[in-house]
Order: C-alpha cells, then sequence, then structure tokens
C-alpha cells in the first residue's frame, strides 16, 4: 500500500509542478508583450520575473490492514456402486479487519529560475550551403557541403565539431520508397577552421541524380542544433 501512495504522490506532485512551470512561463510572456506605452502616451511599467520561489506541503496517508480468517469442516460424497465413500473438506471463511493509519506530512520547497536562452550567451548560427555537382567519372557526381558556423555576435567559431550524416529514413520517405544507391560521404565529423567553417563531399550516382526523381536528404549538426537539407536537381 505504501509503494502505492508513493507513487500517487509522485505523480500528483509531478502535475503541481509541472503546472507552476508553465504558469510561470505563461505569465511571462504577457508581462514580455505588454505595450511599451499606454494610451495616453506614458511609459508603461515593464515587469520580469526572474525567479519564483514555493513551498510545497505534502501529505501522505498509509493504511495498513490485517485480515484474519478461520475455517474448518467437511462434507461427504455421493455413494457410487464399487467405489467406497469420499469427502472433501470445506471452510467457512471468517474474516476479521485491523486497520492502522499512519499519516506523514513533508514540505518541498525550491525555486524557479528563469535563464536566457543558450545561458545568456549569443544565439548560434547554423548555415549549410551545397555545391553544383562536379562530374567524378561516368558514374558518380561530387557535391561538395559547406557549413558555416557563427552566433549572432557576428563571431565565427572556430574548432568547433560539425557532424554529418545520410538520412536514408527521410530519404526512403521523401521519394516514396523508390530504389537508388546509397550515397557516399568524404567525412561524417569535420571540424570548422579559423573561418568557423567545414567542408564535406556527398558522392551520388548519376542515375540517381540526373532523373531528377531522387532527393538526398542530408543531416547537419552541431551540439543540439541539427539541419536538415535536400540534395536534388531541380
Amino acid at each position: 500500500m505504501g509503494t502505492e501512495q508513493s507513487a500517487i504522490n509522485k505523480f500528483a506532485l509531478n502535475d503541481i509542478l509541472s503546472g507552476l512551470a508553465t504558469g510561470l512561463n505563461d505569465t511571462q510572456k504577457q508581462l514580455r508583450n505588454m505595450a511599451p506605452y499606454d494610451e495616453f502616451g506614458r511609459p508603461n511599467v515593464m515587469y520580469q520575473l526572474p525567479y519564483l520561489d514555493f513551498q510545497l506541503q505534502v501529505n501522505s496517508e498509509f493504511e495498513e490492514i490485517k485480515t484474519e480468517t478461520s475455517s474448518g469442516g467437511s462434507i461427504g460424497l455421493p455413494y457410487r456402486f464399487g467405489a467406497p465413500k469420499a469427502s472433501f473438506k470445506f471452510s467457512t471463511v471468517k474474516n476479521s479487519e485491523n486497520k492502522s493509519t499512519v499519516e506523514m506530512k513533508s514540505t518541498i520547497s525550491g525555486r524557479f529560475v528563469a535563464t536566457a536562452p543558450n545561458e545568456g550567451l549569443p544565439q548560434i548560427l547554423l548555415l549549410v550551403k551545397p555545391s553544383d555537382p562536379v562530374s567524378a567519372n561516368n558514374t558518380e557526381y561530387k557535391i561538395e557541403v559547406e557549413v558555416t558556423l557563427s552566433n549572432t555576435s557576428g563571431e565565427k567559431l572556430k574548432n568547433s565539431l560539425i557532424e554529418f550524416n545520410f538520412d536514408k529514413e527521410l530519404t526512403d520517405s521523401v521519394n516514396a520508397s523508390k530504389p537508388y544507391t546509397l550515397p557516399r560521404l568524404s567525412a561524417g565529423e569535420v571540424r570548422t577552421d579559423e573561418e568557423g567553417i567545414a567542408k564535406t563531399t556527398l558522392t551520388v550516382a548519376k542515375s540517381d541524380y540526373d532523373t531528377n526523381l531522387i532527393c538526398f536528404v542530408l543531416l547537419v549538426g552541431f551540439a543540439t542544433i541539427t539541419k536538415s537539407i535536400s540534395i536534388c536537381k531541380i
């Protein structure tokens, strides 16, 4: 019983904390969208919610039920020709219940702290640019994929690891599962240079690219930022 009650309290607490966080976020949005001036042209007071302290009192009640049972008795089975008379035992159940209840009170306190996106640092910009296809031989094209990594302050992010992945699942979906030759990447992980640029080369079959029927989806990522691009003949 105690385990079930603890689980119920856990889910209820999750709902309460989630509701507080959602309400705080909605309130901050409303304050942020307030008009800077009122209808008379006077500056409005602008509010911010840097944090919210909360304190919750949780009452948990645990109930233990003990049941005592007594039984006894027997009954005979009908006699059958050529077979001995048999009997089996039966039980008469008498229940008596003893209940004991324990109530526990606990206090949970904490603070929701408003943090700026990206921990207050300038937002990261990920720019992906594929080149025009270049004929490598009679059967393949090479397409250079260039990534520029910077932030909103205009800084180029050097020595940062960029990941390149061919998204087969999305490619199959985009092309309605048409058959194609799997493309190749010259490198799946590349670090940016002094200018914040990283490059890799995608090799695709000419028969797929020239038919204008196949689009290849490439997934480019840095840390938690990802971007998908589609490469096909226009």
